[in-house]
């Protein structure tokens, strides 16, 4: 018998393999002086608890269900009676909602049925407003690896290259698009709750059932050994993924399309030859994305057709085949291989109570532009805040309907654009490849429309039309619901920062050039400071004091602004409004309004 232990010390996740139960009394032993090894080869720490799996249970089933029962009794001792907010699903959209709200002291429980993390790749491409979100719930540069992506390219049968789309370069400081391994950026998310008292983590738990009341959910929820256990929370947030069971409990229908075509992914590690950038093969015979990533992996997707069964195109000598043009399948390790149907669906609603959905459970988005996680990603930046300013007093619930109203357009018109590239890679047949593709091919040769391919300005901004915001006006110099831009800043010490890093998890009254607190009257400032509001103050180069940070890459326009300007920034970044220096205290009042 041989049993895996997935433990954590500190959040840090070790596997421990353990041959007989002999071993397992060893190492208990060896380790009985820790305060967090009560039981035989089981972990539980104050906030978080640990799945002990058997991976043969063939002759241990006294040991395997007194553990099981151990487990059990752990799980329900380490459950809290209630919290403020409950994250159903624990994968890279869950946990980045839960280090946010661990940065904003909300009470979190994020939970999850599965034991432990999968380790098979799957999400691969993140782009710099992804990157941006990244850095938002607390990770930096290391935390995890990623490949800077320059460009893609796309290969026609009949025209060859017939265009390029050029992602070098940085934007709001991060990579215009890279890739990376989905479970290495999980670890990284989960450890990183490690750093916040208010979250706690715990699986394999399911959960059942919620019954909203006026003033918060009763929560059923299913431990190991099948029993139940009832939790009181004031929000559940679904990041339960696609077949979300949070989302089908609303009754909401999740609209859209599915694609007719089975694809066959295939990961593989020590290929011979590297790849630089992103090809797609636009072939109708047999259309196939070829994607680098970290750690030497490179991922194909190759269309079926319909007469291939996908159990057999799964067989090594099916995938050998298939890759043979670009490496030798008895040379590369293949990490990952699967069938999928991609499919284009958004839920009816984002919010429906106290119940809101995020990531996949809200909307699935075809994989040929690589924003499934990243539309995710944007939901929890959008919806984090706005959970943290209603549970703590600080917000009237109803902002709650501008997640919405501001996620819901956006989501869909990724998913439009998704819809029209994946035209673009796998045209039905020669005659589409030839219109599809040469129209592509005019447009990057036409001086008006090439920016729109080869610039990727195509790709719908992130920006609200309606939402939590003040209307725009012509007078306004910041677009209000727009995200504020993110440059390099230095203080009076010599400390340079990402300009979000110095604005920080708060209502941000941006003073451009001008002290904004210093135009506040004292009533504005106590109504300010009551809505988690703070000020910052950035200068034109050569201005850096206590009290000014330097902008060092003239990002913010300084000189712009002569008499100096104010700019009312949410935590998100979204600019919720702007105006003179004489202005301040009306700036307030509208947020105010917004907020309560």
């Amino acid at each position: 018998m041989t049993i895996h232990r997935q433990v954590a010390l500190g959040r840090k996740v070790f596997i421990l393999h353990f041959d007989s139960i002999s071993s397992i009394i060893a190492a208990q032993c060896n380790l009985i002086n820790y305060p967090y090894f009560p039981f035989l080869g089981h972990i539980a720490s104050r906030t978080e608890t640990y799945f002990l799996k058997i991976a043969n249970r063939s002759g241990s089933s006294i040991v395997s269900s007194l553990m099981e029962s151990q487990i059990t009794q752990n799980i329900a001792m380490e459950l809290p009676d209630d919290v403020d907010v409950l994250i159903v699903g624990a994968g890279p959209v869950g946990a980045a909602l839960a280090n946010l709200c661990g940065r904003m002291r909300v009470r979190t429980l994020i939970m999850d049925k599965l034991p432990e993390i999968q380790m098979q790749p799957r999400a691969m491409a993140l782009d710099n407003e992804a990157l941006r979100i990244l850095q938002l719930v607390g990770l930096d540069d290391a935390s995890f690896a990623r490949v800077v992506i320059p460009e893609v390219r796309l290969h026609s049968p009949i025209f060859g290259l017939f265009a390029r789309m050029n992602t070098t370069g940085i934007l709001d400081g991060h990579p215009m698009l890279t890739t990376f391994f989905q479970p290495e950026l999980e670890h990284a998310l989960l450890d990183g709750l490690a750093r916040y008292p208010s979250v706690q983590v715990c699986r394999p738990i399911e959960w059942m059932e919620t019954k909203e009341a006026q003033h918060g959910c009763t929560v059923s929820l299913r431990l190991p050994d099948g029993s139940t256990r009832q939790l009181r929370t004031q929000f559940v947030v679904g990041a339960d993924g696609a077949g979300s069971p949070v989302r089908r409990a609303l009754g909401l229908g999740f609209h859209g399309s599915s694609f007719r075509e089975d694809w066959l992914i295939v990961d593989a590690l020590n290929v011979a030859e590297d790849i630089g950038h992103i090809d797609f093969l636009c072939d109708p015979r047999r259309p196939a994305p070829h994607i680098p990533g970290p750690g030497g992996r490179q991922r194909w997707e190759f269309m079926l057709h319909p007469d291939e069964n996908p159990e057999q195109m799964l067989r090594d000598d099916s995938i050998k085949a298939l890759l043979k043009p670009w490496a030798d399948f008895d040379q590369v390790i293949v990490e990952r291989k699967a069938v999928y149907r991609f499919h284009a669906r958004t839920a009816a609603k984002f919010r429906v109570g106290r119940t809101l959905l995020v990531g996949d459970a809200a909307h699935v988005t075809p994989p040929f532009i690589g924003q499934g996680l990243v539309a995710g990603l944007r939901d929890v930046a959008n919806l984090g805040w706005k959970l943290a300013w209603v549970t703590q007093g600080r917000a009237d619930q109803r902002i709650l309907d501008s997640y919405h109203i501001e996620r819901q357009p956006h989501a869909w018109a990724m998913i439009r654009l998704a819809m029209w590239m994946g035209r673009l890679v796998m045209p039905r047949n020669r005659l589409a490849a030839f219109v599809s593709h040469g129209v592509a091919r005019l447009m990057t040769l036409t001086p008006g429309l090439r920016r729109l391919i080869v610039d990727i300005k195509i790709k719908p901004k992130n920006r609200f039309r309606r939402g939590l915001f003040a209307a725009r006006r012509a007078a306004n110099r910041f677009e209000h619901g727009n995200h504020l831009v993110q440059g390099r800043l230095r203080n009076g010490a010599g400390v340079v920062l990402r300009s979000d890093d110095v604005l920080g998890q708060h209502l941000q009254l941006v003073g451009i050039g001008i002290d904004p607190l210093a135009k506040l009257s004292a009533a504005q400032r106590e109504i300010w400071h009551s809505l988690g509001g703070m000020t910052t103050t950035i200068g034109a180069a050569g201005s850096s004091s206590d009290i000014v940070w330097e902008d060092i890459e003239n990002t913010f326009r300084c000189g712009d602004f002569s008499l100096g300007w104010i700019v009312a920034v949410r935590p998100d970044k979204v600019v919720m409004a702007d105006g003179k220096p004489a202005q301040a205290d009306a700036i307030v009042d509208t947020v105010a309004k917004l907020m309560r």
